[in-house]
């Protein structure tokens, strides 16, 4: 069976002329749905202090509040970062699926990229307390920040 020979033919051929109008539009071409340059788009992605707010959960904030010591704070990171992450990895698989093979490649290299960079950029905020204490939870911050920005960030390639 042809696509032709059904009758949604027509509805479907203006729905997907609308999409590949929309994506021009966006800067996206029909043959690329991800941005040329994913290392430098997500570089200059800087989401609003209210995106951030939103992908925090209200548990985190709570949890961070009634924090008196390292271990309750690095605990209260840890669960946030457990919970981000599944949000990251959602996005992530959305986005493999929608995705041409090229283009899961190139996502798949950039995201790999991305967690080497984070590392070293959170392990150089961690190092510039010089071992003590706070050091770990600058690591923490820097990790779930990024992750959290990751997350937004995927969830707008869509």
């Amino acid at each position: 069976m042809t696509p032709r020979s059904y009758t949604g033919w027509t509805a479907h051929k203006a729905v997907i002329c609308a999409l590949v109008m929309l994506g021009g539009a966006l800067g996206l071409s029909p043959a690329q749905a991800l941005p040329r340059d994913l290392v430098n788009h997500y570089t200059q992605y800087r989401p609003s202090e209210a995106a951030m707010t939103s992908i925090t959960a209200t548990q985190f904030r709570t949890c961070m509040r009634g924090a008196i010591s390292t271990v309750d704070y690095r605990d209260c990171y840890a669960a946030e970062y457990a919970r981000v992450d599944v949000v990251l990895n959602r996005n992530y698989q959305i986005q493999m699926r929608r995705l041409s093979p090229a283009d899961q490649s190139r996502l798949r290299t950039a995201q790999r990229g991305w967690l080497r960079t984070r590392d070293i950029e959170c392990r150089d905020r961690q190092a510039s307390e010089e071992g003590g204490s706070l050091g770990l939870l600058m690591f923490d911050g820097c990790a779930l920040a990024e992750l959290q920005r990751r997350t937004l960030w995927l969830g707008l390639l869509r």
